[in-house]
């Protein structure tokens, strides 16, 4: 008979909910959760591993859909590289810039630019940022700088007219 489960600790679940749903193995045994208990939870289906050392425990509650998912590719990056930086796109999301795509993949670098093992769905950049802690706590690249990084990746069309880059502070 398979052995139950404890409950995972509402401040976790706290944790998750602030992050779009995702924890970090970090933060899992902060927590009082083991990596054996954490791999049964992928097991049963009750979470998905969303990169390496990055967990998926359930969906935020009351954001949109598509908000959702840029929040969430801008915070696994960050959890995924413990000590990285967000980049791009996703330092926007992160400092509450609106009006980027509906998708958004995963991007950091590290403080000085060099070199780790990636770690799919993130994408490591080599280059050096000013960084500074965006609204959450994350530390993402100034919004100048994430500017100047995420410009020529974008569509120069925008997807519905009228809809451009905005800071909402």
């Amino acid at each position: 008979m398979p052995r139950r489960l404890p409950p995972v600790p509402d401040p976790l679940l706290a944790v998750a909910g602030r992050q779009a749903g995702l924890v970090s193995v970090g933060q899992c045994l902060e927590h009082g959760v083991t990596r054996d208990q954490a791999a049964a939870h992928v097991r049963r289906g009750d979470w998905q591993v969303a990169a390496r050392t990055v967990y998926d425990v359930g969906p935020a509650h009351g954001t949109h859909p598509v908000d959702h998912a840029r929040r969430r590719a801008a915070v696994l990056g960050v959890l995924a590289h413990p000590g990285a930086v967000a980049t791009g796109l996703c330092a926007l999301v992160l400092h509450g810039v609106l009006g980027a795509p509906q998708v958004v993949e995963p991007e950091v670098t590290l403080p000085t630019g060099a070199a780790r093992r990636p770690r799919p769905p993130v994408r490591l950049r080599r280059i050096v940022v000013r960084a500074r802690t965006a609204p959450g706590g994350f530390p993402a690249a100034t919004v100048p700088d994430a500017l100047v990084q995420a410009v020529p990746a974008l569509d120069r069309r925008p997807v519905r007219p009228g809809i451009v880059l905005r800071l909402d502070r």
